[in-house]
C-alpha cells in the first residue's frame, strides 16, 4: 500500500476549492488517494471559524461605520 502524503499547502488549496465548488476531479481522485482524512477535517474546521470570523468582523465594522445597530 503506498502512502500518499500531501503537504499542508495542498490540503488547503484543496480545502479552499472544495468550498468554493471548484474542486478538480484529478484533485478531487488525489485527495480521496491520500491517507490524511483527519489533516482534511482539521483544516476545514479551522478555515471554517475563520471565515466566520471575518464575516463576522465584517458586520461589525460595516455597522460601526454606518452608525446602525
Amino acid at each position: 500500500m503506498e502512502d500518499n502524503k500531501l503537504s499542508n499547502w495542498q490540503v488547503v488549496k484543496s480545502v479552499l476549492a472544495s468550498f468554493v465548488g471548484i474542486q478538480s476531479s484529478k484533485n478531487l481522485e488525489r485527495d480521496a488517494k491520500s491517507n490524511s482524512i483527519e489533516k482534511f477535517v482539521i483544516v476545514a474546521f479551522i478555515l471554517a471559524v475563520a471565515i466566520h470570523g471575518l464575516l463576522y468582523l465584517l458586520a461589525l465594522y460595516i455597522s460601526w461605520v454606518t452608525g446602525v445597530e
